[in-house]
């Protein structure tokens, strides 16, 4: 399985399923961006802001040329050295495949070696069981949680902070 990482752009987005897979609610699930249906110009506009500010970098995962997911490294903190990142496998089939992993090893060293970042955090729902995993795999130690932070099926859970010194 051939797995490579690109900036999106426009162009990128356009040839992919990525508004499908944004506004399906099994993939969506953990997503703030659940809460709104995302059209076409939604993700464009998204895609060319974070380009255009320079802030933050958000990547495409790809598998031989077809857009399966996003890796995020975005709130930057240049003084102080640390960002948060986000991921997103967005085709269901390829979920616990080793895709995650890659994607988060891919960005802790981007974040290192191109941002100079000495630390990465992310933060996840307490029902997200499978991020949950993933972040320990990829050697993030929990540091706190927020109690009731998030509505998940109805139901309150707590929001899971995680870090990583790189």
């Amino acid at each position: 399985m051939s797995i490579f990482f690109k900036k999106l752009t426009k162009s990128l987005i356009l040839k992919s399923d990525y508004i499908h897979w944004i506004n399906d609610k099994c993939i969506n699930r953990f997503l703030e961006v659940r809460l709104t249906y995302q059209s076409q110009n939604d993700l464009i506009n998204y895609i060319e802001n974070i380009n255009n500010r320079g802030k933050d970098f958000l990547f495409g995962i790809f598998q031989n040329d077809i857009h399966i997911g996003n890796v995020k490294l975005y709130n930057i903190d240049t003084n102080h050295k640390f960002a948060e990142i986000s991921i997103v496998i967005g085709v269901k089939n390829l979920h616990s495949q080793g895709i995650g992993f890659k994607a988060i090893e891919f960005i802790k060293s981007f974040a290192k070696n191109e941002c100079g970042l000495r630390k990465v955090m992310a933060s996840m729902y307490s029902s997200n069981q499978a991020s949950i995993s993933l972040f320990y795999k990829c050697d993030f130690i929990k540091v706190g949680e927020f109690k009731n932070q998030y509505f998940d099926k109805g139901k309150l859970v707590n929001k899971i902070y995680f870090e990583s010194f790189l």
